[in-house]
């Protein structure tokens, strides 16, 4: 009984980078002769994991530097504009 991958919804704007890496993933597996689901979503997973462990690393770097006080140098309408396309 084979169940079809499921992928994480965590956000919109990491559907494409999560959708390249699975395909990277796929294509590498199978060029090794690796066909199994299990194997996939293993290493799917992990380097999800690693992206996800070295944002965690770079937000408390930037936090320690206290690099969101750069914010304090752009103009009020750049950052307003900035959010309302986010």
């Amino acid at each position: 009984f084979d169940l079809p991958s499921l992928y994480p919804c965590l956000d919109l704007f990491l559907a494409p980078f999560l959708a390249k890496l699975a395909a990277v993933v796929d294509q590498t597996l199978v060029e090794e002769g690796i066909t199994d689901n299990d194997v996939f979503m293993a290493t799917f997973t992990a380097l999800s994991g690693v992206g996800l462990l070295a944002t965690a690393i770079m937000c408390g770097l930037a936090s320690k530097f206290k690099l969101a006080n750069l914010g304090a140098f752009l103009p009020y309408p750049v950052i307003c504009g900035f959010f309302s396309a986010v």
